[in-house]
């Protein structure tokens, strides 16, 4: 899943990409594959109970059916929760849960429930888990806040949780692998034990604070 940072102009699409669209590559028999929608600003917006043509710009994406659409915006907005109205931070991990969401035959999301929107974890709480996982950006320094969530993924190897809601909704959030602005030597991290660097199988995919 990708988004772009700025429209795309009509020369390349009919439907042009905006920054509030999320799209996916497709595999099309054995040719190089095709890019589509999977879920549009329209719905991102319905999700955020803000009027649909809102221009908004997701910065991170992960999806899976049982879990539902954990996104990042790249602004804070203020927007219709679950729980009502709420500052909604670009430093925020935002659910859309699986009971809101219908999909295409083909799995793209074709309808989202109205202020569905559910925050997983806050950004003081991703400040507080980047700073757990102790890594370095690429002038050596280590981390100690987040600014701004820039790419997600759902760890399938790691636990899954329960997160409560102020307003008592509770969904099940799994293991999120995420990046962030100010984890400038590329590293990954992730949301278990409370903050760490993700560990791939040919090592840490960061440089832990003190490694140079």
């Amino acid at each position: 899943f990708w988004s772009v940072s700025a429209p795309m102009g009509n020369n390349v699409s009919a439907t042009p990409f905006r920054p509030g669209d999320v799209a996916r590559i497709v595999r099309i028999g054995l040719g190089d594959g095709q890019v589509q929608h999977f879920m549009r600003q329209e719905h991102f917006n319905q999700a955020l109970g803000l009027p649909v043509a809102t221009p908004i710009d997701v910065d991170a994406i992960a999806w899976s059916p049982n879990f539902g659409v954990f996104f990042s915006l790249d602004q804070d907005v203020v927007a219709n929760t679950v729980c009502g109205p709420a500052l909604l931070r670009d430093g925020d991990v935002l659910c859309v849960p699986p009971w809101a969401l219908t999909y295409t035959p083909d799995m793209r999301v074709n309808t989202v429930a109205p202020m569905s929107v559910v925050v997983a974890y806050t950004e003081a709480q991703m400040d507080a888990m980047t700073v757990n996982a102790q890594v370095n950006d690429r002038f050596g320094v280590c981390l100690n806040n987040v600014v701004d969530v820039e790419g997600l993924e759902i760890d399938l190897f790691g636990p899954v949780i329960g997160v409560p809601t102020t307003c008592g909704v509770a969904i099940q959030v799994p293991t999120l692998i995420y990046s962030c602005e100010t984890g400038t030597g590329a590293s990954l991290l992730t949301t278990q034990f409370g903050g760490q660097i993700f560990m791939t199988p040919c090592g840490p995919a960061g440089t832990p604070c003190g490694g140079g």
